[in-house]
């Protein structure tokens, strides 16, 4: 089961976040402090925290770079008022899935949880991404293919500045398998679903 853990230091929405949560068939747990969050996260293991920005003891922005710091695979959706949103901007650059505004609605609340869980298990989960993506010409050649949707061989590695027919088609062949790009029956490449999914996901960690 999923396992979520909400820091708030205002305890009725804590609460009732936590069983929102649970009731949404989440494991959930709670803490009011920076610390206090800290001090779970190293003591157990949880794929999503949800942060307020503003906490009693701990800046937001500090508790995600330390969060990030402590459990890599955790992530993290930051809640912030309306007039903390460019500091919710800035928690995006630092790694933070997305961000809610409060008052926030409990279905959006529940979608935005379910996108961010569904966008992790990619990372977690799928080695075989993760390694066909880890070489920075596959990187590039998927990342072009997102952006152009379509390219011939030759235009792929002017592109990336690969002179080796031989060794762009390998990587080609890495990406193919993997699932993140097709060929076409012109002999062009294209991007999947799988793939600009996955390039989406991993460009925002």
């Amino acid at each position: 089961m999923i396992k979520v853990l909400v820091v708030d230091d205002d305890e009725v929405i804590s609460q009732n976040l936590k069983r929102l949560l649970e009731k949404s068939g989440y494991l959930a747990d709670t803490a009011y402090t920076g610390e206090e969050a800290l001090r779970k996260i190293r003591e157990d293991n949880f794929d999503l925290a949800l942060i307020d920005l503003l906490l009693p003891d701990i800046d937001g922005l500090k508790l995600l770079l330390e969060v990030k710091r402590i459990s890599p695979i955790t992530a993290i959706i930051i809640i912030t008022a309306f007039g903390t949103i460019p500091n919710a901007v800035e928690a995006i650059k630092r790694g933070a899935a997305d961000y809610i505004t409060k008052p926030f609605r409990m279905n959006e609340l529940l979608s935005t949880i379910k996108k961010v869980i569904e966008e992790r298990k990619i990372i977690k989960l799928d080695t075989n991404i993760l390694s066909a993506l880890s070489h920075p010409i596959r990187r590039n050649v998927a990342s072009l293919l997102v952006k152009h949707r379509r390219m011939k061989f030759t235009d792929l590695a002017k592109a990336v500045g690969v002179k080796d027919p031989p060794l762009l088609s390998f990587h080609l062949k890495i990406l193919r398998d993997a699932g993140l790009i097709s060929q076409e029956s012109d002999k062009s490449y294209t991007i999947t679903e799988k793939g600009t999914r996955a390039i989406e996901v991993l460009s925002r960690y």
